[in-house]
């Protein structure tokens, strides 16, 4: 069975709320609190209030960016150096302490497994079976509606495992939304592509200093502006 009829049949519980700006990031903001507790400010929960919603299409992105991308390989990217440190730099703000096996701190039931040992298939029936919880899972803390969205535009199959490298190729997706091939190429600022990145890791400040979706559901950012411009500018060399 192809895994959009499979993921069609499988309805997530996640949030709807009434803020439009909050319910703006869900669109498009995956990361999560991480394992760290509120205090550490890793960001990004599903509110307890909920609706049942089926993934119908590709999440409208909350802020400007390149059209997004449907399948590709990125076998030269994810080999790059830089790309692996901008990863780092990303997992730092959003699950600096447990990575690719991080859970939401507020999932009062965890899988059974570590994040990395289970199954994409499983990752879906632990969401599905834990409704009214948080589900950021992994490094780079994805949201059921942005994990559903892009397994299906990665045509991962559901017995792929949820493993490092899987994961790093998710979040390649994600970063190709935000312009990064267009960074490369000299063709998107800096300061764009940063904001471009804070719009979808809501760990990551944007250029006011702040989170994008600071104050939602006790976001912040984890990092400052200074720091996230430094690093930016040791990897890339700008």
């Amino acid at each position: 069975m192809q895994l959009g009829v499979v993921l069609g049949r499988l309805i997530l519980a996640v949030t709807m709320v009434a803020s439009p700006s909050f319910a703006s990031a869900q669109k498009y903001g995956i990361s999560g609190f991480g394992t760290q507790g509120p205090t550490s400010g890793l960001t990004f929960g599903i509110h307890p209030d909920q609706s049942r919603i089926r993934l119908k299409s590709t999440p409208k992105p909350a802020v400007t960016r390149s059209k997004p991308s449907s399948v590709v390989s990125f076998v030269g990217l994810t080999s790059d150096k830089r790309t692996a440190r901008l990863k780092h730099l990303i997992g730092f703000a959003e699950s600096r302490r447990d990575g690719y096996d991080a859970i939401h701190y507020g999932a009062q039931r965890k899988p059974a497994k570590r994040p990395t040992e289970l199954t994409l298939r499983e990752v879906i029936a632990w969401i599905n079976a834990t409704p009214g919880q948080n589900h950021a899972i992994g490094r780079y803390q994805f949201i059921p509606t942005t994990l559903i969205n892009l397994i299906e535009r990665a045509k991962l199959g559901p017995e792929t495992v949820f493993s490092p490298g899987t994961q790093d190729h998710l979040a390649q997706i994600l970063l190709e939304d935000a312009g990064y091939s267009a960074f490369l190429k000299g063709q998107l600022s800096q300061t764009k592509f940063m904001n471009n990145l804070a719009g979808i890791w809501a760990g990551l400040p944007t250029s006011s200093g702040k989170s994008r979706y600071h104050g939602y559901a006790g976001n912040r950012a984890t990092i400052t502006w200074v720091a996230f411009k430094t690093e930016i500018g040791r990897i890339f060399g700008r």
